[in-house]
């Protein structure tokens, strides 16, 4: 049982660490519609979803994302999800190679 609990703890950290290099790089804004929140109330979210071959722990399908915009997202296409211009949407300035061409 030891053996679990510290990878338990170890994928803790990692996410915990993960969180708090996208709040920083991310400076605190949603990827998707660029409002700041309250770092408690942003989530993970990948881009391109697990169900489209998005892989789960690549630091590039990472980004952070409002609580509304995650949940609106789903697993839907980033691309069609944003429905902005490239110039509008921060996800195209985070992942430049989604811009449409």
């Amino acid at each position: 049982m030891a053996r679990k609990s510290h990878w338990r703890s170890s994928l803790v950290a990692l996410k915990l660490a993960t969180r708090l290099d996208l709040i920083i790089s991310q400076e605190g804004r949603c990827a998707y519609c660029s409002r700041m929140a309250d770092p408690s109330r942003m989530t993970v979210d990948h881009v391109w979803p697990k169900s489209h071959g998005g892989q789960p722990f690549e630091d590039r399908n990472l980004v952070l994302a409002c609580e509304d915009c995650n949940q609106k997202k789903g697993d839907s296409d980033p691309r069609e999800f944003v429905g902005l211009s490239p110039d509008d949407a921060p996800i195209f300035k985070l992942h430049p190679e989604l811009r449409p061409n």
